[in-house]
């Protein structure tokens, strides 16, 4: 499963992975740099283990002003 893979792939300064009814939240911690670079990687990973697409939204505190839930329906 989708939690399982992301719960045993490597992130760096990833804080937590949190199972939700549609998706999968990874919480990192503030002082990860390279957040987005991360993620695309595992999800081309994903993608090439699994063959089914992946969407990734990152909302950080220096992102525009729009909630988590805004950035996550403009996917």
């Amino acid at each position: 499963t989708l939690k399982a893979f992301l719960t045993e792939y490597f992130f760096k300064d990833l804080h937590g992975v949190f199972p939700l009814s549609d998706m999968v939240l990874l919480l990192f911690t503030e002082k990860c740099q390279n957040t987005k670079e991360q993620c695309q990687k595992a999800m081309r990973r994903w993608e090439e283990e699994f063959s089914e697409p992946l969407a990734v939204v990152i909302h950080s505190e220096h992102s525009t002003g729009l909630s988590l839930n805004q950035k996550y329906l403009q996917t």
